[in-house]
């Protein structure tokens, strides 16, 4: 602890030249307390610190955050902000050791009026991306935060009133609380993609922000629901058409690949119900299929498929860019290609299909093609080759 009268920066700058030399002597406590009280300058030279005696002696990470737990729960609301903002950046050196200070940052970033609100979800985010099983409690407290819209000086409500954060939503803290929006949704899509089933009952909420003001807040809401889609596409499926909407009409990138990619998880159980949808974004589609990305290629033309399902003639205008993707390099091309003219009844495809379902080198390919020429009610021939 600091001596009566000794300055604290003097100490922390002590502490870390005794990292350098002999590790085992650095109290941990005593440098998580420099970062909890300390000033700027002491803090920066305390994490330095911390970082640094970690590296030397991971076992103390356990310390760390023991200590760090306690300032957590310190009566003065300052002293929390700071102990979370500090833990927030030391979490990365050893996630799993700092899991037990969930149930703490959890209570600050629940409450609104916490000056250390947004650190303590700054600090779950990075849980989450390293650690997602252990954040899955944490799931509620960044929804809300997403769901905090960062509005200008002077906006109104649209009721009328002004909201609480119109009066903090200036400069350097408006960046501040969308950076801190931007990380919540990152920690909810690295746990959404590990554990799907515990944000699966906050499907509404998360879809809600689809109309967020931030890209990278709706990119990661498609990426969220992409995930809940693909092993619970029933919850997904009430949003198909605000996520064809992000599709057709969005123009930040990346959202409308994230929104196909979403849709393409719920049209697996749902087909026909993505497929009529997606009649209003035939023109986004096309330009999919024109992606140098063999990614988005795929996307792209099995939406096609479903759209071709739903509708055969829907895509008759797209067809004479369809048929060239059955000579794609990228093997799920060629076979999303195949299915969707097959789907569409593209009988002038029926001999390239026939090619493809003998002699294609990949297996998922000669199957579409079959499938495909079962579909035109023809029966594959020749021999598969390879």
């Amino acid at each position: 602890m600091i001596s009566p009268g000794e300055n604290a920066t003097d100490r922390a700058r002590s502490l870390r030249d005794t990292v350098a030399t002999n590790p085992a002597q650095v109290p941990t406590a005593e440098v998580v307390e420099l970062l909890a009280l300390g000033d700027s300058e002491t803090r920066r030279i305390a994490m330095a610190c911390l970082e640094e005696t970690i590296d030397a002696r991971p076992e103390e990470s356990a310390a760390a955050a023991a200590a760090f737990e306690r300032f957590l729960d310190d009566d003065d609301p300052y002293v929390r902000r700071r102990a979370a903002l500090s833990a927030g950046a030391v979490i990365r050196t050893d996630a799993e050791s700092f899991e037990t200070l969930v149930p703490t940052l959890r209570t600050i970033g629940n409450d609104p009026a916490e000056p250390g609100r947004d650190a303590a979800i700054r600090a779950l985010s990075a849980l989450a991306l390293e650690r997602p099983a252990s954040a899955t409690d944490a799931v509620e407290p960044l929804i809300d935060v997403c769901h905090a819209r960062v509005v200008p000086p002077g906006s109104s409500r649209d009721d009328g009133h002004r909201g609480d954060d119109v009066a903090a939503a200036a400069g350097p803290e408006r960046d501040r609380r969308e950076s801190t929006r931007v990380q919540a949704m990152a920690g909810l899509t690295r746990i959404a993609a590990e554990r799907p089933e515990a944000v699966v009952d906050r499907a509404e909420r998360i879809a809600a922000l689809l109309e967020d003001d931030h890209h990278l807040v709706r990119s990661g809401t498609c990426e969220v629901l992409e995930s809940v889609a693909e092993t619970h596409p029933a919850a997904v499926e009430p949003f198909v058409p605000a996520l064809v909407d992000r599709l057709a009409s969005d123009t930040d990138h990346p959202v409308p690949w994230r929104a196909a990619d979403a849709l393409n998880a719920v049209g697996g159980e749902y087909p026909i119900r993505v497929g009529e949808e997606l009649r209003e974004a035939l023109d986004r589609i096309e330009g999919f299929l024109e992606r140098r990305d063999p990614g988005i290629r795929g996307v792209g033309v099995g939406l096609l498929a479903y759209a071709a399902e739903a509708d055969p003639g829907a895509i008759t205008e797209l067809v004479p860019r369809v048929r060239p993707l059955l000579e794609d390099d990228y093997a799920p091309v060629r076979a999303n290609a195949a299915l969707t003219l097959g789907l569409a009844g593209r009988e002038e495809a029926a001999d390239d299909l026939e090619s493809l379902a003998a002699d294609d080198s990949d297996p998922s390919v000669r199957d579409a093609a079959t499938r495909a020429l079962e579909l035109l009610d023809r029966p594959a021939t020749g021999e598969t080759t390879k």
